[in-house]
């Protein structure tokens, strides 16, 4: 809710509501089920970033990319929100400057997230252009790569090679950003235990169907991804009584002993469904 605005109908009564609900979103102390899911996301980006080379070339989601830049920024919002009015605003770079003021970045930190966030909004505004569609993915062709270059103003004048450069300058900015982002969440949470990977899984809204079958499939369900279906149906209420966030939390601390005892019966697929 931190960045909703209301568009259409009734204004001011859009207005109203978000103001409401200020006090939910911007809680002075964040809840265990808060910190276990950040905790969660934070682990989903270091296997994405360690494995994922091809999503690389996105500049919205990849290592390093508009999607970090922006998750750093929200979570620091979310952690200081409660107590620091000024950095509650749904703008990145008017976050960015907010949460340094307020001392919650350094000025380095601000200058860097800045000037790469504004790089890469710049990147994927060109590529747009280019290829006339809603795209985020740098060519991998060079030529292509090469108009792209000269139009963010990288030039092949003297011994300058415009395609090297914007290769550098995009490596140099992805890394600045990942470093940033693994620095203030390990800050903010320090070394982690380590969590089965059915937590994680849980815990995830819109698994890989590979993340589904890796983990499903050390069990002897017949049809793992339909195990998983039947697993995270457990943590919706037919009755409402808790929401269901707070029941695919329950579930996932009990998701690693619950599919071992399940696994143990004669007939695992059928004791899931019962």
């Amino acid at each position: 809710f931190g960045r909703a605005r209301p568009v259409a109908g009734d204004l001011d009564f859009g207005g109203e509501c978000l103001e409401q609900l200020e006090p939910w979103t911007w809680q002075k102390d964040l809840s265990g089920a808060d910190i276990t899911g950040i905790k969660a996301l934070k682990r989903r980006i270091e296997r994405r970033a360690a494995t994922d080379e091809g999503d690389r070339r996105n500049v919205k989601t990849g290592h390093g990319g508009i999607r970090d830049i922006e998750f750093a920024i929200q979570f620091l919002q979310l952690l200081n929100g409660g107590d620091l009015p000024d950095i509650r605003t749904g703008n990145t770079l008017e976050a960015i400057m907010a949460l340094e003021r307020d001392g919650c970045l350094t000025y380095q930190e601000r200058s860097i997230l800045e000037e790469n966030y504004a790089f890469l909004r710049k990147v994927e505004h060109r590529l747009q252009i280019m290829f006339d569609l809603q795209t985020h993915v740098i060519p991998d062709d060079d030529e292509e790569l090469h108009k792209l270059a000269m139009r963010m103003r990288f030039s092949d004048a003297g011994d300058g090679n415009a395609l090297s450069a914007f290769r550098d300058a995009l490596a140099q900015r992805t890394a600045e950003n990942r470093k940033i982002l693994d620095h203030l969440l390990h800050d903010a949470f320090g070394e982690e235990e380590q969590i089965e990977p059915e937590v994680d899984l849980v815990l995830d809204p819109e698994p890989e169907p590979e993340a589904i079958a890796e983990v499903m499939g050390k069990y002897r369900f017949r049809d793992p991804a339909a195990a998983f279906r039947n697993l995270i149906s457990l943590s919706e209420e037919q009755v409402r009584f808790l929401s269901t966030r707070r029941c695919r939390h329950f579930l996932a601390s009990i998701a690693p002993r619950l599919l071992a005892a399940i696994d143990a019966k004669p007939d695992t697929d059928r004791t899931l469904v019962t």
